[in-house]
């Protein structure tokens, strides 16, 4: 019985600690480099994101980046892979919302960076290298897509 209860209370503290760990991830929490508000729905701009990235593969990320499902909330991580000096990988989450379906503008969040060594949130870049990673994003990517935005 009390090899039972260390066990229960055990799984209790992972289960905590996993809730606590998803909070602390989610670009809500742990932070963001910019949000983008579009007046779309999140499945049309997320859908025309996703062709801006894969025209011609010029913004594909590597096929180990492609497909990654996340949590229960069912949103996809996005990856976004700049090829040209400096190399980097973004990721881009959609802000959680409560019905995305039937709302009609959705918020878009650059998230962190990966610079193939390590990944850099908010609190780990300076304002000079947020600007120029918002700069990229935003004439790289958000400048083709069909879609107008404001920054948050």
């Amino acid at each position: 019985m009390k090899h039972q209860n260390e066990t229960m209370k055990f799984i209790y503290q992972i289960f905590f600690y996993c809730i606590i760990a998803t909070l602390i991830i989610s670009c809500g929490t742990l932070g963001h480099i910019q949000f983008y508000n579009f007046n779309a729905s999140k499945d049309a701009v997320e859908e025309n994101l996703l062709a801006v990235i894969n025209k011609d593969a010029l913004y594909t990320p590597p096929s180990k980046w492609n497909g990654y499902e996340s949590g229960a909330d069912s949103t996809r991580d996005i990856f976004i892979m700049f090829q040209s000096n400096p190399m980097e990988l973004y990721q881009v989450d959609f802000a959680f919302k409560e019905s995305w379906s039937s709302s009609s503008s959705c918020k878009l969040a650059l998230v962190c960076v990966f610079d193939d060594k390590l990944w850099h949130f908010e609190n780990d870049l300076s304002s000079k290298e947020e600007n120029r990673l918002m700069k990229r994003f935003e004439s790289e990517i958000l400048a083709k897509m069909n879609y107008q935005y404001s920054k948050e």
